[in-house]
C-alpha cells in the first residue's frame, strides 16, 4: 500500500512543466499551492505524514489528479496520474491559455476555425523564434 508521501514523491518525479518539460521543483508547487517549501518537502518526504484535505485538495488540483490519489486504501493501488490530463491541468496556468481555450469554446468555432486558430498560434512561435535568434544573433556583434 503506498502512502502519501509515495503518491506525492510519484507526482513530483512524473508530472512534467510544459514549459520547461521539466518535473516541477518544490518551491514552485508549493508557491502554486499556497504552502510553504518545508512543509511540502515533508510531506512529500513522509515526515509530515497527516496532510491537511485543503492541501491535498491544492495538490491534487496543480498535478491534475482527481484527490483519491492520495487516499490510501488496502484494496486498491494509487491511480497512475493520467498525463494528458496533468498536461493539460499545468498547461492551463500559463498565462493567456484559459482566455484563448474559452473564447473557442464561447464563440462555438468550427474544428477548421479552432484549426486556423492553431495555425496562427503555430505561426505567431515561428516569428517569435525568429525574433529571438535575431536578438541573439545582434548580442554576439561587436561594437
Amino acid at each position: 500500500m503506498a502512502t502519501f508521501a509515495e503518491r506525492l514523491d510519484q507526482l513530483f518525479r512524473t508530472v512534467c512543466s510544459p514549459v520547461t518539460g521539466k518535473p516541477y521543483s518544490v518551491r514552485h508547487v508549493a508557491a502554486a499551492c499556497g504552502l510553504s517549501h518545508t512543509h511540502l518537502n515533508k510531506l512529500r518526504s513522509g515526515l509530515a505524514s497527516d496532510p491537511r484535505c485543503s492541501e491535498m485538495e491544492a495538490l491534487a488540483r496543480f498535478f491534475g489528479v482527481p484527490i483519491d490519489h492520495f487516499v490510501s486504501g488496502a484494496d486498491r493501488e494509487p491511480a497512475a496520474p493520467d498525463e494528458h490530463s496533468a498536461a493539460l491541468a499545468a498547461a492551463l496556468r500559463q498565462p493567456g491559455v484559459s482566455q484563448v481555450m474559452l473564447r473557442m469554446v464561447e464563440r462555438q468555432l468550427s474544428p477548421q476555425g479552432a484549426a486556423a486558430v492553431i495555425r496562427i498560434i503555430d505561426e505567431v512561435a515561428r516569428l517569435e523564434a525568429a525574433q529571438r535568434l535575431r536578438a541573439a544573433g545582434e548580442e554576439d556583434v561587436p561594437d
